[in-house]
């Protein structure tokens, strides 16, 4: 009956190829679709668990224009390290420092125009005295907890080597255009706050404003600066994106929200995902709807054909088939038409899943995921330690806080352009579980087009067909 059943297949070639080839595209379809909802959903898993997944802590008040506030501890930090999701804090100490003052160094930084018109706004008396003087901008030193903060795509050291952040050695990695200002090289030493520093190492960070200054161990920062036990801010690793409101939560009420101000990019990042989250559940529907579409044409198939053979089927029941043997026949001629066009199926999946994701994503999300980051200035790992107005040579003032917010956020990148290059990498994974994958749609598609087809069987009597003839 199994033979019998394939062989059934070139009763009608005609529409057997017109079955196959209908078959093929909704098979097809149901791979291209499954394997975009897998590779969506893992990017969309990978994006949350690695961007928008961080919290940013300043000190209370220290974000406002003219910044203020008392610095985080070492204490205070120690109070949330343990908590649940959190898999990494990366603390930091800013400090600035002016030219000439306990150090030898000069800026590579001009003030230029903009840092001139600031700084003669601050002190309108001594410009209009000297208009011909040049402030000194200071050089940005951070401390940091954690070399990652200055590793990454786009940085690179030009010489040297990262050093110990957890030790309190007397050695720094200087931006490029400093070291350069200043004719240092790796093992070369320079004077801060009088004491002698080593340069470990050369770095080039991809931007002009993070070349400009230096990063050393936090704790040598604090002992050198006098801030001891100081930390200008703190940036929180969180295992998920959807962990970071509750982890939010149990900072404020273990540090109490007067005491810190909590960031994050989680609302950014998630409005700029959420193209990605509606094209997975296209896909999701989209492969439901090709499996009963593909089921639906086997059923209708079915039910045509055992009408037309319902005399060869009373005749076969009258000579002893049971209802069980027949239906393996008429399963038999279904399975090897869905397999036929599952085979064709298969190539058309692995020749267009990666074509049709990419014009998915490129026109359903490139769009929203740029608008959801314009005009919000907001860095997916930047921190925005604030801190007073200091002065600097010659009666100039720079704000530490904005500069120390770009100068953090030059470090670490924009979220903006880590999402969109992450996006920019989806790819369907072609592999041998294709082929598993359309025997399988091709086994549901059988079974749930066969099931009214079988009870038709069962329904016809030998004796009314032998009766009609």
């Amino acid at each position: 009956m199994i033979l019998h059943g394939v062989k059934n297949v070139t009763r009608n070639i005609t529409r057997s190829i017109s079955i196959i080839l209908i078959l093929s595209v909704s098979i097809g379809l149901a791979l291209i679709m499954l394997l975009s909802y897998r590779a969506i959903n893992e990017k969309i898993s990978n994006i949350k668990s690695s961007i928008g997944n961080t919290i940013t802590i300043n000190p209370a008040g220290s974000q406002g224009f003219e910044g203020g506030g008392n610095p985080i501890t070492e204490t205070q930090i120690n109070e949330i390290k343990n908590l649940p999701n959190i898999v990494q804090i990366t603390e930091t100490l800013l400090a600035t420092i002016t030219p000439g003052s306990e150090n030898n160094l000069t800026s590579p930084i001009k003030a230029g125009k903009l840092g001139k018109r600031f700084a003669s706004f601050q002190n309108q008396s001594f410009y209009n005295n000297n208009p011909n003087f040049s402030p000194s901008v200071p050089i940005v030193v951070t401390g940091i907890s954690n070399t990652s903060i200055i590793t990454g795509e786009g940085i690179s050291l030009t010489s040297g080597n990262l050093f110990n952040p957890s030790s309190n050695d007397n050695v720094a990695i200087i931006g490029k255009n400093l070291a350069s200002n200043n004719n240092l090289t790796t093992g070369d030493t320079f004077t801060l706050y009088n004491t002698k520093i080593t340069v470990s190492g050369v770095i080039n960070m991809g931007t002009r404003f993070a070349n400009d200054g230096m990063y050393m161990p936090i704790l040598t920062l604090q002992n050198l600066s006098g801030q001891q036990n100081d930390i200008s801010a703190a940036t929180i690793t969180v295992n998920s994106i959807t962990n970071v409101n509750s982890v939010i939560s149990q900072i404020n009420s273990k540090l109490g929200s007067n005491n810190v101000d909590i960031t994050s990019s989680q609302t950014t990042v998630s409005n700029a995902i959420a193209p990605l989250e509606s094209i997975k559940n296209i896909s999701l529907y989209s492969l439901i709807g090709s499996l009963i579409a593909g089921s639906v044409i086997i059923l209708l198939i079915m039910i045509m054909t055992v009408r037309e053979r319902k005399k060869e089927i009373g005749v076969l029941k009258a000579i002893g088939a049971s209802n069980f043997l027949i239906t393996i026949e008429f399963v038999s001629e279904s399975l090897t038409l869905t397999i036929i066009g599952a085979i064709l199926g298969i190539f058309i999946g692995i020749l267009l899943a990666n074509p049709v994701l990419s014009t998915l994503v490129n026109t359903s999300a490139s769009t929203p995921i740029q608008s959801s980051f314009q005009g919000t200035g907001v860095s997916t790992r930047g921190i925005n330690p604030g801190g007073p107005l200091i002065p600097s040579g010659g009666g100039g003032v720079f704000n530490i806080g904005r500069r120390a917010s770009r100068f953090i956020s030059s470090i670490t990148g924009a979220g903006e352009q880590k999402i969109l290059s992450t996006f920019k990498d989806i790819h369907a994974i072609i592999n041998l579980n294709i082929l598993l994958y359309g025997i399988l749609s091709a086994l549901i598609i059988t079974m749930l087009g066969s099931v009214i087809p079988v009870l038709l069987i069962s329904k016809v009597s030998p004796a009314e067909i032998i009766r009609g003839e």
